[in-house]
């Protein structure tokens, strides 16, 4: 699995990526049917939208009672323009959709303890962390700080038994990929990679830097589009340029037969 097809002869040339194991996973079924990996990659860029905006309606729904506030928050989240500019290009980013899932399990479950929304929960980080190794990174803090919130808005803090729960979903979306953790820390020792604490920092996404890549995308959409009027009207100048001489060609010769039976 780790011998990825680029880099040869290099070995586990997959752990330079993400190994994006839940897109696989959902991929598989499409293309032994339909054969087309096309098809398989479409379904899952169309889907990674679909599941961010319906995750996002469902938690806001929770946390406010209300569908339109759902219904905004979902098509905010799942198009922005982080999401359908900088990441389009980028399916395991777009792949957020399943922390948003497993936010609104974490609720459900801090809430009534339901054992299907903690299996819920549990797939979906494990999905998450299988779908991105930069989710994988950035997002348990800020999903402990959820389920801490959650506890709390539901007057739960004092009840262990919720607390062992979320250690079980902690758990089971953490253990399985310890070995797939272990497979990219010794590719990392083997090429003697490492960062300093002041290297992260200025590596680190900022919102200035967002603010600026976005302009460029916008400002090379543009000129994208501006490239692609400009070949659609030559096209339809050659198009119309072409049918002209064609009729002229059929006047001609529609002349000429005129001529010969007169003659």
């Amino acid at each position: 699995m780790w011998d990825a097809p680029f880099f040869a002869p290099e070995t586990d040339t997959l752990t330079y990526s993400d190994n994006s194991l839940t897109q696989a996973s959902l991929s598989l079924p499409v293309y032994w049917v339909t054969g087309s990996a096309l098809i398989a990659y479409n379904l899952q860029f169309i889907g990674a939208f679909l599941l961010s905006a319906v995750a996002t309606h469902v938690l806001t729904w929770r946390l406010t009672f209300s569908h339109w506030a759902g219904f905004v928050a979902g098509v905010l989240f799942a198009f922005n323009p982080y999401q359908t500019l900088l990441s389009r290009s980028h399916l395991q980013t777009l792949s957020i959709g399943w922390w948003v899932v497993a936010l609104a399990a974490i609720d459900t479950v801090a809430e009534t303890r339901s054992r299907r929304g903690l299996a819920i929960a549990a797939i979906a980080l494990l999905a998450l962390n299988l779908a991105s190794s930069y989710y994988l990174a950035y997002t348990p803090i800020l999903t402990a700080f959820f389920a801490v919130w959650s506890l709390h808005r539901h007057a739960r803090l004092r009840d262990l038994a919720a607390w062992r729960d979320l250690a079980i979903c902690a758990a089971a979306s953490t253990v399985p990929i310890v070995p797939i953790l272990g497979r990219y820390l010794a590719m990392r020792e083997a090429l003697g990679y490492s960062r300093t604490i002041g290297e992260l920092v200025d590596e680190s996404v900022k919102l200035a830097r967002v603010e600026a890549a976005l302009g460029q995308h916008l400002a090379r959409s543009d000129e994208q589009l501006a490239y692609y009027v400009a070949q659609a009207r030559e096209v339809i100048e050659l198009t119309l340029g072409a049918q002209q001489q064609l009729l002229e060609d059929l006047r001609r010769v529609s002349r000429g037969a005129a001529l010969k039976s007169a003659a």
